[in-house]
């Protein structure tokens, strides 16, 4: 399948720049023959709101492994109570970007101190 998927939707602003969402990745991806992502929890400390996760992306292109990871530290406000979903979203979006690709840092990454 060699569709093109219009970014523009899945696009963000945050703190003046722009940054592809999760879902866009996923999009481009599947435009780029993804077959799968799985992945694995590395570290999971609720005392500490500790999180660390795995993920692949695997399909026509290969198969491209990302790590993130979530604490107090790098969450704000709402997310903080959603430490698990955002650092296995975190991690997907890596391995995505990885697989497609794209060097830019995605919106789900900016939160982080540093970025990435």
């Amino acid at each position: 399948m060699n569709r093109r998927t219009d970014l523009s939707r899945h696009k963000t602003r945050i703190k003046g720049e722009e940054y592809l969402r999760i879902h866009g990745l996923l999009a481009l991806a599947s435009d780029h023959g993804l077959e799968e992502i799985h992945t694995v929890p590395i570290k999971l400390d609720p005392e500490q709101q500790l999180a660390i996760f795995s993920a692949v992306a695997r399909g026509s292109r290969g198969s491209y492994s990302a790590h993130a990871v979530a604490d107090p530290s790098s969450l704000s406000g709402r997310l903080l109570a959603s430490w698990v979903q955002v650092a296995e979203s975190r991690a997907v979006a890596r391995a995505l970007r990885h697989y497609c690709g794209i060097g830019a840092t995605a919106g789900e990454d900016e939160r982080l101190p540093g970025g990435d």
